[in-house]
């Protein structure tokens, strides 16, 4: 992801660390090719990931989290927001999901990591669905699937520290034992 200004120069960039199994890397290639199957093991398309996820400098003096593609999914990756940072900023490009749930599914887990973390998002999307997305995961702005288009939007404030930003998979698990603890009661009475 680059940031460019209105002189065509690039003042900031930001790589992707999260890599797409199979669509952008192989898992398992060594063992592949040691099994005989390397010509599998050679349609490794070769990315490579950045190696630490930064905050992208905006201009106004505002930060912003760059997720590239399904990065935006991982709740658990993108607690390393910076306290500086004033959005979440997520580019995809869901071609290839075509007429699907696919697309709808992307947005949606956006709208999720925007609660999550209190943060405004903003994602556009080459043919999915782009949209501005304020801190309680509402859409604010929205550009339909496979609609052209452009939207001027206000960026919204970010909410107070959020249980999932403070806290992360800490609540995710908790909630976990707790439905299966009263599972167990539920099921120990009958």
């Amino acid at each position: 992801m680059l940031v460019i200004d209105s002189d065509g120069i690039i003042t900031a960039a930001a790589d992707k660390t999260h890599l797409v199994p199979f669509g952008e890397y192989l898992p398992f290639k060594d063992q592949l090719s040691a099994l005989g199957l390397r010509a599998i093991a050679a349609a490794d398309r070769g990315y490579v990931p950045g190696s630490q996820r930064r905050s992208l400098a905006l201009p106004g003096g505002i930060t912003a989290l760059p997720l590239i593609c399904y990065e935006v999914i991982f709740g658990h990756e993108v607690q390393r927001l910076a306290p500086s940072d004033g959005l979440i900023v997520n580019v995809t490009n869901d071609a290839w999901y075509g007429n699907t749930p696919g697309p709808y599914q992307h947005l949606h887990q956006s709208q999720l990591r925007a609660v999550e973390l209190g943060q405004p998002l903003v994602r556009g999307a080459n043919s999915g669905i782009s949209a501005m997305i304020d801190a309680k995961g509402r859409i604010t702005h929205r550009l339909a699937l496979n609609e052209r288009g452009a939207f001027d939007a206000v960026l919204t404030g970010k909410m107070p520290e959020t249980l999932g930003k403070a806290e992360g998979p800490t609540i995710f698990w908790l909630i976990i034992l707790f439905f299966t603890t009263i599972g167990l009661i539920s099921r120990s009475r009958q």
